[in-house]
């Protein structure tokens, strides 16, 4: 039987360049009561003001304003919220109930009358010394190797910022032997706005993608099979996206943009993909446009029509410093982390990314995560959700820990098959992801959630499942 989380379980916190690959309410209004009589006391006799009370003037009623509504135009409707939105489509979020957003809203929800309703935020825990925990300092991984990607607690100096507003300038380009079939608009409607939910979602608003887009497509000089042979090595990328901001510097100012995206024509077969260039400071490793160093930057390929929007969440995951986790070498595997990790495979049933990444990049505080050198009972409330400790890390050096938080069928993990407990190693030292080596991040437990009572050993660490609700699950973590 599964047991709600128990009140009494405390929720504890102490935890170069190059390319990669791809409504309504009731007011009660209670009338105003009619004035008492005054009454004074004097000499031991009550006296009784007998004044009548003056009959009010009455004022003629305004005459009410006409309600304000927004004056939309031909192609746009005006949403549930009041907005005016496109009809293209092109903003699907656009003037819809947050319980309607795609991706959901972690703030929003149904009540038990099927009102959409905000909820109550979790609280995040207060950080306490106890038994089995240690300072949250000796779980930060540290980076050994160097390099562009890495799962260490800081990251690459040269990667986007994780906080705050990140601003990519979109462009369009087609080429000398393959001219664009479809609008400009069209091809921005695959990745705007999937792309911009996505973020705002999995960093609990921390990170807001602005895309800055340049509709006209851009005709590259050379035939596009080159342009796939240049995307496989570091220089030829880079001079690909600097073709594209060549072409349209004269119409767009690259002020203040993070990164650049190109997106190809998908009717070139020839370019079948789209990788991420991740450069490094000066002229030799950065794209440059109006005096400014650009290190980031994504080119797609034809497979952005079968990938689809979330397809650039996965590329600018490499912009912010994560490695990628498909490719695993495990027998009778197909990735690292699969189903788990939009890093991993981009169409897989829990595409959000896993609760270590997110502590990473910040949009998980520490006082979120439970860094654990003893034996000790935690509860973790959902990766999908804002509010309370998130996760727990056993770690066994100052480059590799294990791993365990709770995964449900919420929001864009919400084709999730088994929810429970997810267990698994950090490894820093293999930042460059793939399929090389044993891989940055690799679940146990045969790549599935433990459920209630189920346990999983690894070394000198055994994780079982206490109790599990649709709050989360409570987790013993024995550490012999």
């Amino acid at each position: 039987m599964v047991k709600g989380v128990a009140t009494s379980i405390i929720a504890v916190a102490v935890l170069m360049g190059g390319l990669v690959g791809c409504g309504g309410t009731i007011q009660v209004v209670t009338p105003t009561p009619e004035p008492e009589p005054s009454v004074e006391e004097s000499s031991g006799t009550v006296a009784v003001d007998t004044t009548p009370t003056p009959e009010p003037t009455l004022e003629p009623a305004p005459t009410s304003e006409p309600d304000q509504t927004n004056d939309c135009g031909e192609d746009e409707y005006e949403g549930w919220t009041g907005e005016c939105c496109p009809t293209d489509g092109s903003n699907s979020n656009c003037g819809v109930s947050p319980c309607h957003k795609i991706g959901g809203s972690p703030d929003w929800g149904y009540d038990e009358n099927g009102e959409c309703v905000e909820k109550e935020s979790l609280p995040d825990p207060e950080p306490q010394q106890l038994p089995g925990l240690q300072d949250v300092s000796a779980c930060k991984l540290i980076n050994e190797i160097g390099g562009p990607l890495s799962l260490a607690y800081d990251r690459p100096s040269d990667r986007l910022s994780s906080n705050g507003a990140v601003e990519a300038v979109v462009l369009f380009a087609d080429f000398a032997d393959v001219s664009a079939t479809q609008t400009t608009e069209d091809i921005f409607s695959i990745i705007s706005p999937e792309a911009e939910n996505f973020f705002l979602d999995q960093s609990y608003g921390r990170l807001s993608l602005s895309l800055r887009p340049h509709h006209e497509w851009l005709r590259l000089s050379e035939p596009a099979a080159n342009y796939s042979a240049a995307i496989k090595t570091f220089d030829g990328h880079r001079n690909f996206i600097q073709e594209a901001m060549n072409l349209a510097d004269a119409s767009v100012d690259f002020t203040g943009a993070d990164s650049v995206l190109v997106v190809s024509t998908p009717n070139a077969a020839e370019v079948g993909y789209g990788p991420t260039l991740m450069g490094f400071g000066g002229a030799d490793g950065s794209l440059m446009a109006d005096g400014m160093f650009i290190t980031n930057g994504v080119t797609s390929g034809a497979d952005l029509t079968y990938w689809g929007g979330l397809w650039y969440p996965h590329e600018m995951g490499h912009s912010l410093g994560l490695p990628d986790l498909y490719g695993a070498t495990i027998p009778d595997r197909d990735g690292f982390t699969r189903p788990f990790s939009l890093m991993d495979d981009i169409g897989s049933s829990a595409p959000g990314y896993m609760g270590y990444s997110r502590w990473i990049l910040k949009w998980l505080d520490d006082a979120q995560i439970a860094c654990i050198n003893g034996s000790v009972t935690v509860s973790l409330t959902p990766i999908e959700i804002s509010g309370g400790l998130k996760l727990g890390l056993i770690p066994f050096s100052p480059t590799r820990s294990l791993a365990v938080e709770s995964r449900r069928k919420i929001g864009y993990d919400s084709d999730l098959v088994r929810e429970g407990a997810v267990v698994y190693l950090v490894n820093a030292k293999n930042g460059s992801g793939g399929s090389y080596g044993e891989g940055p991040m690799e679940v146990l437990n045969d790549a599935q959630a433990l459920l209630l009572g189920e346990s999983v050993t690894y070394e000198n660490v055994t994780v079982t499942v206490e109790e599990a609700s649709a709050q989360g699950d409570v987790i013993h973590i024995q550490v012999n």
